[in-house]
């Protein structure tokens, strides 16, 4: 069923309510993300340093999936750019770091075997998802349940 008004006109209800909520969690957290991180940055915070590097790789997810998603829309060049203008930043908020004196500039006391392994268990997580979706329509022989795409575009991405 679609949305069938504003700017979702062409898309499911389901996926509407979805970029709508990611539109709200995009004004409400990225936004003051981006410019508080960006602030701390300039004024030479490493917080502030990775913070917008994580800020800029959200945003950068974040606009390829409503560049990729989404129905054609209005804001359809603002996807694009925002994705272009995040990526390139991402890119470069990435190769400012200087990784030989970066672990100079954290704590001996951090927990680094905690935090890995619970990055590795929360990586985990992200190809069981996707390649139990695919692994199952191959055995069936069968295309997945798709709402309003022709591929599994979050799969590609999140599995990429």
């Amino acid at each position: 069923m679609l949305n069938g008004h504003g700017l979702y006109f062409y898309d499911t209800v389901s996926s509407t309510a979805q970029m709508q909520g990611n539109d709200l969690v995009t004004l409400v957290i990225g936004l003051p993300l981006l410019v508080i991180s960006t602030w701390m940055a300039f004024r030479g915070s490493m917080r502030g340093r990775l913070l917008l590097t994580g800020t800029l790789g959200f945003i950068l997810y974040t606009y390829m999936s409503m560049a990729t998603l989404t129905s054609f829309n209005a804001l359809f060049v603002a996807y694009i750019t925002l994705f272009t203008l995040s990526m390139y930043a991402f890119i470069l908020s990435m190769m400012s770091f200087d990784l030989n004196d970066l672990p100079n500039q954290f704590s001996e006391k951090l927990p680094r075997g905690w935090i890995a392994g619970l990055m590795f268990v929360i990586a985990g997580f992200s190809p069981l998802h996707g390649f139990g979706r695919i692994f199952a329509a191959l055995q069936q022989g069968a295309v997945p349940a798709l709402e309003n795409t022709t591929t599994m575009v979050i799969q590609f991405m999140d599995l990429g």
